[in-house]
């Protein structure tokens, strides 16, 4: 009978807890959850399932439907207890329990008012009534035996009087009370195992993050370290760049005074004299021809011709008068080559006055050889120092420092050599040759 039972249907509304038919069919459920739409689909399954069994036997009001619903909603847990279907509001009772404490017949659950039938086997008060109602004053532990001994009225009207054992209700309360501490006090034990736990974790990510902070503040310290070494190597890098700096401004300052002094020696006056007396040689003529022709009157135009006649002997007295300076300068200073350099001016005042056209030419060949031999020590002494100058502050350059030496030196040296010079400092080589020459 047990086994052409089919639950399938009670998993719409319920969730099976156990099942077991090995004497007798056993099945608990509890509802899914207490929604109204669960609600009614458990009252629907319960009821399909009793019109198809007869043989089991409800132990709760199946009619009317809202009486159902209630019994569902207050007692959430089903039991197939061999040929009788029960509704409870408790689950099984715990494995701990005595024997006589629990409702073997019915619910499973712990007893709540024990009633002993006629060979002691206790039974659920709750669902006596419906069981007697569908079979009688028959024990449901089996056999023909009476629950109770004795009727008030008719079978089909009978009344019993069940009488509840207090001694036994007394004790599995107190059973149950029991079990209620020990639930509550695992529960708090859980509790804090799962605080505990938890605490135990957050200590644990507190020290990590500890640890992390440590970490974070030792790389920092190490950091600001690193830091703190190149800021005193740049500074002793600044102190070093600075003493070179002003090494250079002393270096850059003697090579001013060795530029500023390098037409020291250079005699002007004679170089000036030379040039006066080619001028003249060169184009006194012309110019004294240049001007009788702008003369009106004939006689003064004779007159201006005559004078330019008179310029080779101008210039042999002009070179005569250099000479005897670049003498003067020979015997003041010792050098041989100003002896040498006033004969020469001595013979270019005489080409001019004895040979007529090569003359000035010859006059004009020996004043640019003295002229050159004059400038030249000067310019050799100008390129030796810009030459120096370009070098030393390509070395002592530094990329640590943003002032440009390479620009101060040019400032100091180069740049004082060319406004001498009359040049630019952008000059080509063969521009600054000319200027000297």
């Amino acid at each position: 009978m047990t086994t052409q039972l089919d639950l399938n249907a009670l998993a719409s509304a319920y969730e099976q807890i156990s099942i077991f038919s090995a004497k007798r069919l056993i099945a608990r459920y509890v509802l899914r959850d207490d929604k109204p739409e669960t609600i009614t689909t458990a009252t629907q399954v319960i009821q399909k399932l009793l019109s198809n069994y007869s043989q089991l036997r409800a132990t709760f009001p199946t009619q009317p439907q809202d009486n159902l619903e209630k019994e569902i909603t207050e007692k959430k847990f089903l039991v197939i207890n061999g040929d009788v279907i029960c509704l409870s509001d408790e689950n099984k009772a715990p494995a701990s329990a005595p024997q006589d404490f629990v409702d073997r017949f019915f619910s499973l659950s712990l007893l709540k008012q024990p009633v002993a039938c006629t060979k002691n086997h206790y039974l659920e008060l709750t669902y006596l009534p419906f069981w007697v109602e569908r079979r009688g004053n028959v024990c449901p532990g089996g056999g023909d035996h009476k629950i109770v001994s004795t009727e008030t009225d008719t079978p089909l009207n009978a009344q019993y009087s069940f009488e509840i054992d207090k001694e036994l209700q007394w004790n599995i309360n107190e059973f149950r009370k029991e079990k209620l501490a020990r639930e509550r006090q695992d529960q708090r034990i859980e509790t804090l195992e799962k605080d505990d736990q938890e605490q135990a974790q957050r200590i644990h990510i507190q020290a990590q993050r500890i640890e992390t902070l440590e970490k974070d503040k030792l790389e920092q310290a190490q950091r600001i370290h690193i830091q703190a070494q190149r800021i005193e190597t740049l500074e002793k890098d600044k102190l070093e760049q600075a003493q070179r700096i002003e090494t250079l401004e002393k270096d850059h300052s003697k090579l001013k005074e060795q530029v500023n002094g390098i037409f020291k020696d250079v005699d002007l006056h004679a170089v000036g004299i030379g040039l006066v007396v080619s001028t003249i040689a060169i184009g006194g003529r012309d110019a004294f021809k240049l001007l009788s022709r702008l003369a009106v009157d004939p006689s003064k135009a004779q007159i201006i011709r005559n004078m330019g006649e008179w310029i080779p002997a101008i210039s042999l007295l002009a070179g005569i008068a250099s000479a005897t300076y670049r003498f003067y300068q020979g015997y003041r200073t010792g050098k041989i080559d100003n002896y040498v350099k006033g004969g020469c001016e001595i013979a270019s005042g005489v080409a001019i006055f004895r040979i007529p056209v090569y003359g000035t030419a010859i006059s004009l060949v020996i004043r640019l050889g003295e002229g050159m031999h004059d400038f030249y020590p000067a310019y050799n002494q100008w390129s030796n120092a810009c030459k120096a100058c370009e070098t030393q502050t390509s070395t002592q350059t530094s990329p640590d420092i943003d002032i440009p030496i390479s620009s101060i030196a040019i400032e100091t040296t180069l740049q004082d050599a060319c406004k001498t010079l009359g040049v630019k400092p952008t000059s080509s080589q063969e521009e600054v040759d000319r200027a000297f020459q």
